[in-house]
């Protein structure tokens, strides 16, 4: 454990920084609300690769046909975040960001002053939800996590800088890969999965965790019940943390399977994973989402997209998640937002057959 070490975070207001760009009016950040999709038959739910639940490709959920966006597509890793307060579904293409509403659709762009491919939101986390939202990003390509409020159309970036941890004094890289809300603080925590392999607070940086000695690629996580879950995506592990940064539990999914992030729903996680079995054979039938019975370690189902509902780009799922969608203070629905990289592309699945209460 590494612990009380001070990062120098350096904040660079965006209005001021090099990735501002003159001229644009961010008076209005959100753009039109969302079209209609067009008339689609409903697809059934099939059994997925392995397990006892079912479901269904929800294939009435369709992003945007802007350019820029088809564009980066290809070269996409994304991750997904639900907001509470609206329900809304929010997915990150390149250094974009796009809202989806329940009951199917065309998914909203939400404006910013930046264009899709200048950097690479690789994960994101919801700050403060409602109709303008505030978000943090891990940008691994630009090294920096950014603030994005869009009410008030601000940005901030923190960098972080060579002082105080020997990573970063001896010229390491900061690429940050994923970035999460601490259940207690409410401040956010940054996995340098792509650099030192730290996990650490953005803001206070009281604590510093992690490191190469304990993660092979700290890739992404999650706050659960007041332990922190890192994947680190090298070894296939998921490691449990409590909040002292003392790891608790390694458990292996598999060998090679390279679990890159983790949500939960109640007592089930859902792992999305950058490998599997058979992935250097011609018939690979592409990359698995494991769902677990988290206290137990049980695997209740194994989803494999690409074989499952023929997403020929979902050879390698890199970030799933998680999408309950509520009526009346209940879950009716509950979906899996899944970004595939390498190809990458985005998709949405409905899945039935876990207790929604």
């Amino acid at each position: 454990m590494i612990k009380n070490l001070l990062l120098p975070i350096v904040t660079t207001f965006n209005l001021l920084s090099v990735f501002a760009h003159e001229g644009e009016d961010h008076s209005h950040p959100i753009v039109a609300d969302e079209k209609e999709a067009p008339a689609l038959k409903m697809r059934p739910y099939v059994l997925s690769s392995w397990g006892e639940l079912k479901f269904r490709d929800a294939s009435e959920y369709i992003l945007p046909s802007d350019p820029g966006l088809r564009a980066h597509l290809g070269r996409n890793h994304g991750g997904s975040v639900v907001d509470p307060v609206t329900g809304a579904l929010y997915t990150t293409i390149g250094a974009k960001v796009i809202r989806f509403r329940a009951g199917g659709g065309v998914g909203v762009i939400l404006e910013d002053d930046e264009k899709f491919g200048q950097g690479n939101f690789h994960g994101l986390t919801l700050e403060k939800g409602g109709d303008q939202p505030s978000f943090y990003f891990a940008d691994n390509l630009r090294r920096l996590v950014r603030h994005r409020n869009y009410e008030t159309g601000a940005s901030v970036d923190f960098v972080s800088t060579s002082a105080t941890h020997s990573y970063f004094a001896k010229g390491g890289k900061f690429a940050p890969t994923d970035v999460e809300i601490h259940t207690g603080t409410g401040n956010p925590w940054v996995f340098d999965g792509y650099g030192s392999n730290l996990v650490f607070d953005v803001k206070d940086q009281k604590e510093v965790w992690g490191g190469r000695n304990h993660f092979r690629t700290s890739h992404g996580g999650a706050f659960h019940r007041e332990k922190l879950v890192v994947c680190s995506r090298g070894s296939g592990e998921i490691c449990t943390l409590d909040l002292k940064g003392e790891i608790e539990q390694r458990f292996l999914i598999l060998k090679g399977a390279m679990p890159c992030d983790i949500d939960f729903f109640g007592d089930y996680a859902l792992v999305g994973c950058l490998s599997g079995p058979g992935a250097k054979e011609a018939e690979y039938p592409g990359a698995p989402c494991y769902i677990y019975h988290w206290p137990t370690k049980k695997v209740v189902s194994v989803l494999t997209p690409k074989k499952d509902f023929d997403h020929k780009n979902g050879r390698h799922i890199h970030n799933a998640a998680w999408w309950p969608q509520v009526v009346d203070g209940k879950v009716q629905k509950l979906f899996i937002a899944l970004s595939y990289w390498n190809p990458g592309d985005f998709k949405l699945v409905e899945v039935t057959g876990l207790p929604l209460d």
